[in-house]
């Protein structure tokens, strides 16, 4: 079991807009790539294309409840494929594992491990859950990319930030994404909002030195992360600080593995798909599907 530390975010207090026009880059940001000239063949290969294999067991959600996110995604080039976590084909480019509502088991730990081993790419939305439950192995999984999820539900209190009268829905900012990561050309101009969501905080490992890993959603330090569900005894809560709703983690010593974090998913459900506050979040989930499938060595 690692040994961590917990690191937090620099509290940074800023003018809050009523539309978003984009934010300066967390602590830590990646590492710059010299971009090299494009050839023929590279801009075909960068096409949208590779398996995505939704994982259906574990309580996931029911991907009837996602045609339009599924529509939107084979239309543009992806191959679309799901069933059970164990059963996930060798040429799976993008895990998707969307909402568990229960933990993986040390087999299924130990196959997740093997799949990132050899450059392995996981996209795990972990809304808040309000059960007595800790996902120990999933946990650990997490740890071994230095990253906490947070047993939490985000509250803003701020209502020049939140919708309906809501403050569990929130408006979060977007940092830059990582290189080669594209993403909806207005979409920087967009508001973004998040329903519900769950914090997630980078830690210190055994192997930080070889983790690249950087906020790519966050809150103002306005909003407050309140115990919710879980079972420790004394949950922390997280406030006066910028809470990461969404982040990503890449191991360079294992093949360049990458794993990222969303702590809400209720955007993507038919019933919220087209609304307007969700096309940003939109933008950054098909953002990582491209990143995630595309073949760049980093």
């Amino acid at each position: 079991m690692k040994t961590v530390m917990k690191f937090r975010l620099s509290a940074v207090i800023f003018s809050v807009s009523m539309v978003l026009a984009g934010c300066g880059s967390s602590a830590q940001n990646p590492p710059e790539i010299t971009p090299e000239e494009t050839t023929q063949e590279e801009t075909e290969s960068s096409k949208p294309e590779g398996l995505i294999y939704y994982v259906s067991d574990h309580g996931t959600t029911d991907t009837a409840q996602l045609s339009n996110m599924i529509g939107e995604a084979t239309e543009i080039g992806y191959t679309w494929q799901e069933d059970e976590l164990l059963k996930m084909p060798s040429d799976c480019k993008v895990l998707l594992f969307n909402s568990p509502q229960e933990d993986i088991t040390t087999e299924e730990l130990t196959f997740l491990d093997s799949y990132l081993d050899e450059g392995g790419r996981i996209l795990l939305l972990m809304p808040p859950d309000e059960r007595e439950i800790r996902f120990k192995y999933l946990e650990r999984l997490l740890e071994e990319y230095c990253i906490q999820m947070d047993y939490d539900i985000i509250t803003e209190t701020d209502e020049q930030r939140i919708l309906n009268n809501d403050p569990e829905f929130i408006r979060i900012d977007q940092i830059e994404a990582p290189s080669r990561m594209p993403l909806g050309e207005n979409t920087s101009n967009l508001s973004a909002f998040m329903h519900q969501a769950r914090s997630f905080h980078m830690i210190y490992g055994d192997n930080y030195s070889a983790i690249k890993q950087d906020a790519m959603l966050e809150t103002a330090v306005t909003a407050v992360g309140k115990p919710f569900g879980g079972v420790q005894d004394d949950p922390d809560t997280f406030e006066n600080e910028q809470l990461i709703t969404m982040m990503y983690s890449r191991d360079d010593t294992r093949h360049n593995s990458i794993i990222i974090t969303v702590g809400s998913s209720d955007f993507l459900l038919d019933e919220n798909y087209t609304a307007p506050t969700s096309t940003a979040v939109h933008d950054w989930i098909f953002g990582s599907f491209y990143w995630l499938t595309n073949s760049y060595q980093y």
